[in-house]
């Protein structure tokens, strides 16, 4: 299991790409879903407030993330992606990713989240020079917003 490099401080952007280089080499896949069991962290819908789309919890030592139910696949992929961040970047012990608040730079560990989200789900292979961040958005089956922090992995 890769370690939480971060631990109670944030992480370097440097960080979050070799930790999301080093995850793709171990688990050859760009899925969250997958990556999040290989590494022993439960992933389960719940019946969450229509204003929080997921969170990242430890209990005893266990790590799970808990998606909204009500989200569609492509925004339960990238929720799982951002809670999966911040276990494997941070110190969790309650993160919770509220709508209002997810893609805006608020706070350092929501941005290294995003970043590391983006990082994850973007495969440089699909971008052409003359694609727009729409146009990427589309490719990956991503938030255009993501798209704006995966600018920050290359």
């Amino acid at each position: 299991m890769i370690r939480n490099v971060g631990e109670k401080q944030g992480v370097e952007n440097v960080a979050v790409q070799n930790i999301v280089k080093k995850l793709l080499l171990k688990h050859k896949t760009r899925d969250p879903f997958m990556i999040a069991e290989a590494e022993n962290i439960i992933v389960q819908e719940g019946d969450l407030p229509p204003i929080t789309k997921g969170m990242a919890v430890k209990i005893l030592r266990r790590k799970y993330i808990v998606i909204n139910h009500t989200l569609h696949s492509y925004e339960k992929k990238y929720v799982c992606a951002h809670e999966l961040g911040h276990h494997l970047l941070h110190d969790v012990q309650n993160h919770r990713f509220i709508l209002e608040n997810t893609l805006n730079p608020n706070g350092k560990y929501e941005r290294e989240a995003n970043e590391f989200a983006a990082c994850l789900l973007i495969d440089p292979t699909i971008i052409s020079d003359d694609d727009t961040i729409e146009s990427i958005a589309v490719k990956a089956n991503v938030p255009v917003e993501l798209v704006k922090h995966y600018k920050r992995c290359i």
